[in-house]
């Protein structure tokens, strides 16, 4: 774990809103990437519907040939071999989720110091007082995408290889690794496992500080430029002075 200097976190409600965009960031890229992965194995199945005639003949031959009894191992291997041809693009969907989930949060933090949802609530990640190096967004990164895609998806890859129990127990991991990179933000400095690991911490942007004093300043301003001109009306209507006699 690194240290980090003590610096005012950023209000819990608002971290909190900001994740929950990221999320939603996520579960959009991951709706994605399902319905490609289900429309090409959809293509993919409808082949499967063309090797059915072979199979028929395999397992006639398997029937009839001398010693022949295969045929359960046969029709077991088959199915096998053909829910993992069609499961295959879930598979790579899965896969590839936990990496761009990565890659996004890497880029965002190295390059701005905020991803989107931290922007929308202006929020911002710093190391040391300044935008974090590439070596702490990799290890932020790292430790965010795993807790929160990255087991979570192995456990669904090994539902999808029809290993139910072992996908049990890592779900159940997945949970556990949720609760472990969390938790610790509702400690000393709100600072989540992410944040800890790569001495980061999430502080107020004071983007809206800032806008509230300009649009504060720009209404000062109106008044008293609306007042200036108010004056030189009210000078323009007065009766001219004339000397007395």
């Amino acid at each position: 774990m690194y240290p980090v200097p003590e610096v005012a976190a950023a209000p819990a409600w608002r971290r909190i809103l900001a994740w929950v965009l990221d999320l939603v960031i996520v579960g959009v890229v991951a709706g994605v990437l399902l319905v490609m992965a289900y429309y090409v194995a959809g293509l993919r199945s409808s082949g499967i519907a063309g090797q059915a005639g072979h199979l028929g003949l395999t397992l006639t031959y398997e029937a009839v040939r001398p010693g022949g009894g295969g045929v359960g191992e046969t029709v077991g291997g088959a199915v096998a071999d053909q829910w993992d041809y069609v499961a295959l693009p879930y598979v790579l969907a899965l896969a590839a989720l936990p990496v761009l989930h990565f890659l996004y949060l890497v880029a965002a933090v190295r390059l701005t110091g905020r991803t989107f949802g931290k922007a929308a609530f202006d929020l911002r990640v710093l190391s040391g007082g300044a935008r974090p190096s590439l070596g702490a967004s990799v290890r932020r990164a790292a430790v965010t995408a795993t807790a929160e895609s990255g087991i979570f998806c192995l456990a669904c890859v090994l539902l999808l290889r029809l290993e139910a129990g072992l996908s049990v127990l890592v779900w159940l991991a997945a949970v556990v690794a949720f609760w472990a990179y969390a938790l610790p933000a509702l400690g000393s400095g709100q600072r989540n496992l992410a944040d800890r690991a790569a001495g980061t911490s999430v502080v107020p942007g004071q983007t809206f500080q800032r806008v509230a004093a300009l649009t504060a300043d720009g209404g000062r301003y109106a008044v008293a430029f609306g007042q200036e001109g108010l004056d030189r009306i009210r000078d323009t209507r007065r009766p001219p002075r004339y000397p007395p006699l």
